[in-house]
């Protein structure tokens, strides 16, 4: 009997092959197995243009950030110190909006880089928790006046010190060119 009535009579599954379409040859073995046609050549690299040589008249990005800001003292190690009132008031003093503003424009110029704001706190130096936390409402509010000036708010980190050895009142503003010495405690 074929092995195929016998697999019908018994009930198991029949896969057939499928015979090709009236009028045409069925694949030949040999093309089955034939690989697929070559891949066209990749095409040439793009030239670009020579890029130019860097000019002797680029002009410093610090000497954008030069010039006066009233309210703002200028500190040797680089960047600008704003002073509080030692009221453990995180409110910013009253001109020092507008100059924080100038300064997050003249910031926002710059290529790239991170800008620091390290606050400061004089006290309550018997719960350092209350000084962190004062001194971080105190680098928010510089944040979002350099923010309110253009610079990025993802370029402005803070870190809220506290009370240090220095005990002051204070926010650092250091731009991505000054060093980053962790505040002493």
């Amino acid at each position: 009997m074929h092995p195929v009535i016998r697999a019908l009579l018994l009930g198991l599954p029949v896969i057939l092959p499928l015979a090709p379409a009236a009028g045409q040859d069925a694949p030949a073995a040999e093309d089955a197995a034939a690989p697929a046609p070559p891949a066209l050549e990749p095409p040439p690299p793009v030239r670009l243009p020579p890029y130019p040589p860097p000019s002797s008249a680029t002009p410093d990005p610090r000497a954008a950030l030069a010039g006066p800001l009233p309210g703002l003292e200028q500190r040797a190690e680089g960047g600008w110190r704003l002073r509080f009132a030692p009221a453990n008031s995180p409110t910013l003093p009253s001109p020092a909006a507008a100059t924080l503003g100038e300064l997050g424009r003249r910031l926002a110029q710059q290529p790239g880089g991170r800008v620091t704001v390290v606050a400061q706190a004089s006290g309550p130096t018997t719960d350092a928790s209350v000084a962190r936390r004062l001194s971080l409402e105190r680098g928010i509010a510089v944040k979002q006046a350099l923010a309110a000036g253009g610079l990025a708010e993802t370029r402005i980190d803070i870190r809220p010190a506290g009370v240090t050895p220095e005990a002051v009142d204070a926010v650092d503003v250091l731009p991505p060119t000054a060093p980053r010495n962790p505040p002493p405690r």
